[in-house]
């Protein structure tokens, strides 16, 4: 099982360009696989911190997906986190962190990261997390 969140801040959106494959030069959202022992949102605070550098407060469950057209088909839990704290430095197979508005969003988005980002938006704009 993996997660990815959907990272939030001053209305912006937090993707990182892949550094390492699958999809290396792609950008992808913060995220990756549960750890034994561990809990979704646990997984989702550890994947955002290691990937790059940042904490969240986990504020909204997106929702489940398994595409199975995926290089490895899994199912995935999204998830929306508020910026709280931390240094901004990418890590763990991140290139570089870039800040996107919704409108602004690179074309080479990895996997169904984009579909994530498409299915959180109605819950950014409840929360009051984006313009628009």
């Amino acid at each position: 099982m993996g997660v990815d969140t959907v990272v939030v801040k001053d209305g912006l959106v937090l993707m990182l360009k892949r550094s390492t494959n699958p999809d290396a030069g792609m950008y992808a959202l913060p995220g990756g696989y549960l750890d034994r022992g561990e809990s979704a949102e646990q997984a989702a605070l550890r994947e955002v911190k290691e990937e790059t550098g940042l904490r969240v407060e986990i504020i909204k469950f997106i929702g489940a997906r398994s595409d199975p057209s995926r290089y490895r088909q899994i199912v995935e839990l999204g998830f929306i986190g508020k910026v709280t704290g931390g240094r901004e430095v990418p890590g763990d197979g991140a290139e570089r962190l870039d800040w996107f508005k919704l409108e602004d969003l690179p074309s080479n988005i990895s996997m169904d990261h984009g579909e994530i980002i498409k299915n959180a938006i109605p819950f950014l704009k409840e929360l009051d997390l984006i313009n628009g």
